[in-house]
């Protein structure tokens, strides 16, 4: 992803992914009760879920590709296994 934008496909997928993630988090009562406490207590705007939504459309492949490669370190990356030990 830093070398290349996105596909169209996987962006449309991302998006997706994000934009239902919005709703979920309104799902109840005390979701959208501890969401709202939570903006509020960061400062944020009550309808700053809203405002991400519309960021989220409006996105670009060539957008993501460069904060990919601002904030991403792939090279950092480690693997991390749960379970028990190999044998052997």
């Amino acid at each position: 992803m830093q070398n290349e934008p996105t596909s169209a496909d996987d962006l449309k997928r991302a998006k997706g992914i994000l934009l239902r993630q919005i709703p979920l988090g309104e799902s109840s009562f005390d979701a959208i009760g501890s969401q709202l406490l939570k903006l509020s207590i960061e400062g944020k705007l009550l309808d700053a879920m809203t405002i991400a939504g519309r960021h989220y459309l409006k996105l670009t492949a060539p957008e993501v590709q460069q904060a990919y490669a601002k904030h991403v370190r792939p090279d950092a990356f480690i693997t991390a296994v749960k379970g028990p030990a190999p044998k052997g």
